[in-house]
Order: C-alpha cells, then structure tokens, then sequence
C-alpha cells in the first residue's frame, strides 16, 4: 500500500460537516467585521441577534459538536471581543472553505494560487437552509484527484517558505529550479518562467513583499485544508504542514 493509502481520510458526511462548521466561521467573523466597523449600540444590538442565531442553529442542528476548540471559543467570545489572531485566522479560512467546498465537487474548481478565493462565489452554492440534504448527499471526488491538489498546494506553501531574493540560503535558487521543473515534468504545474512557479504572470522570485505575503497564506491555507482532506490529522485545529 502507497502512503497515502495507509492514511484515513474523513469520509463525504465528516467533510460536509466541516464545510459548514467553517461556512459558519465566515458569518461569524462578517458580524465582527460589521461590527467594527460601526460600534453603536444599534448595531452591537443586531449584530448579538445574528450571533445567537448562528449558535442556536449550531445546536439545534448537532453542527455544534464538530466545531474544533478554537472555533467554539470564536463563537463563545463576546461580539467586538475577537484577538486580532482570531479575526485574521478566521478572514483566512475562506480559502480552507473553498477547498473543501471543491472536494465535494460543488465547485469546479479553485482559483490559481495566485488568486484569493472570492467569498460571494462560495455563498452561491452553500444552501444552509437545506444543510440536512447537503450533508445527506454529499460525495467526494476521486481520493487520486485531491491527493493531487494536495501535492499542488504542498508546492506552493513550499515555494513562499523560501521567499524571494536575497534567499536564505545559497542553494536555494539552485533548488527552486530543481524542484520547479520537477513539479512541471510531474504535470503539477504548467509553465515555468526563469526557472521558477509563474505568480501574476512573472516568476515568483520578483513578487514584492505584500504579494508574497498574501499568496503565502494562500497556500499555506489550501494546503492545511487539504492535509486534513487527505488524513493527516483528524484534529482540525492542528494539521502539519510540513510534508
């Protein structure tokens, strides 16, 4: 057996629950935003109404016991009470949504890495209201296909890890060569320019610090998402990145 036959994936019912523990997360972190951004009494009053509908539908609907710890404390802290840690966690988990929202075929496919993930377009195919019959039917892709998307992710978080000039270490643009064309010879990418992964249509060693950042927790998030999709941890607040 290969090692990725050896780990235990989550099957189509666990995903779909934790698709919509996360769709939640979003609604959640939307009433803070609003709420920051318009601290009056009003909308504290509106946005607490919208908060204790999302954890009445929670319970009510059994969701609240496949939360991760660090989620039940995100709704368990009071509204406007959020750690900066928290709102940037949760603003990020858009991108682990939308993999798993791909996984189970709802979407066709994801944006480049070089392209955040667009909220409105995963609100058009995520019916809450009929969460039952979502998580009743729900079936994953082809175990093949998302190992694949995973190795995919695994070499973008890879690439921002090592950053762009001046590099670390010596060797590093020796072996961002080394491991591109490898990646383009694996069909895991399709073009390559000076050597290196196309980022915005240049190579990636000439993103500026503010691109860099963003598609580095781009595919830092992908590949989280897909690390658990593919079994290698069943605890959602701590899947390794590391392979």
């Amino acid at each position: 057996m290969s090692e990725a036959e050896l780990r235990t994936q989550p099957n189509a019912d666990e995903v779909a629950r934790r698709m919509l523990c996360l769709d939640m997360l979003q609604h959640r972190r939307d009433a803070e935003e609003a709420f920051l951004k318009s601290p009056s009494e009003d909308e504290l009053s509106e946005r607490e109404d919208d908060v204790e509908a999302m954890l009445s539908f929670l319970r009510e609907s059994g969701l609240w016991e496949f939360l991760s710890d660090e989620e039940i404390r995100a709704f368990e802290t009071p509204l406007g009470e959020w750690k900066d840690d928290q709102y940037i966690d949760a603003t990020w988990r858009v991108e682990s949504l939308a993999v798993i929202t791909w996984a189970l075929g709802m979407i066709k496919r994801l944006p480049g890495f070089d392209e955040p993930v667009e909220a409105e377009t995963l609100e058009d195919v995520l019916d809450i209201d009929n969460w039952a019959d979502l998580v009743a039917n729900a079936v994953l892709r082809d175990r093949d296909e998302i190992e694949r998307a995973r190795d995919i992710a695994a070499l973008w978080d890879w690439r921002a890890q090592v950053g762009t000039p001046p590099y670390e270490e010596p060797e590093d643009e020796a072996e961002i060569a080394e491991e591109a064309k490898s990646a383009q010879e694996a069909g895991l990418i399709s073009t390559l320019a000076q050597g290196d992964l196309v980022a915005r249509g240049k190579p990636y060693s000439e993103l500026n610090e503010d691109e860099l950042e963003e598609l580095a927790s781009i595919a830092l998030e992908r590949h989280y998402a897909l690390n658990w999709l593919c079994g290698f941890s069943d605890d959602w607040d701590n899947v390794p990145t590391d392979e």
